[in-house]
């Protein structure tokens, strides 16, 4: 078995049953020794890391993809929440991610400091894009923007029960949606209904 196809598996090993499950355990659901897995990976702390890696660039490349298809409309660049299989992914994913959090948090804040440095980068883009383009008022500041609904998020993902009860899609038009109505012009407003279907 290759590696990333054992990281895959592992992946979906700690979604299901959390990081606490012993290495034991894993490599029984594995179907190979304890020893061939710590051959492979070298530790349990190793193994976490790679999986979350995995995790992280899984989500980055649905959204890369989402850029790209959408690359002529600044607002459905803006959106790829939008995305089944993303909504899907974050659901799963958000579980595993907090579970880390909580038992591995420098393996987190390594991981998540990379990623989410490199999507921002995306994301800040995309907003002097849409000030251009007039979508966005011009008075604001695209690294304030940012900063403000990474708060929104980090907020909603502390909150485990929202993603439970509610819907990814119904969350984030009630959050970062009407945040982002906000700083929009005209322009922006009408672009904004037009890509989400969605009524004034």
């Amino acid at each position: 078995m290759r590696k990333k196809e054992l990281i895959e598996k592992c992946t979906l090993i700690f979604t299901s049953y959390g990081v606490k499950i012993s290495a034991d355990e894993i490599s029984r659901m594995l179907g190979i020794s304890k020893r061939t897995l710590y051959e492979i990976f070298e530790s349990k702390e190793n193994l976490v890391f790679e999986c979350v890696n995995f995790t992280l660039e899984r989500i980055h490349n649905i959204i890369d993809a989402h850029f790209v298809e959408n690359k002529n409309n600044v607002i459905e660049k803006l959106f790829p929440f939008t995305n089944l299989k993303l909504q899907k992914l974050l659901v799963e994913d958000n579980r595993f991610l907090k579970d880390v959090r909580r038992l591995y948090i420098e393996i987190y804040r390594k991981t998540m400091e990379k990623h989410l440095d490199t999507f921002k980068k995306h994301i800040i883009e995309i907003i002097v894009e849409g000030i251009e383009e007039n979508v966005f008022l011009p008075i604001i500041n695209p690294e304030i923007i940012i900063d403000v609904l990474f708060l929104i998020h980090n907020a909603l993902v502390n909150k485990m029960e929202f993603f439970e009860k509610y819907p990814p899609l119904d969350i984030f038009n009630n959050t970062i949606l009407c945040f982002l109505r906000g700083i929009s012009t005209p322009k922006g407003l009408e672009l904004i209904e037009q890509t989400l279907g969605i009524e004034n």
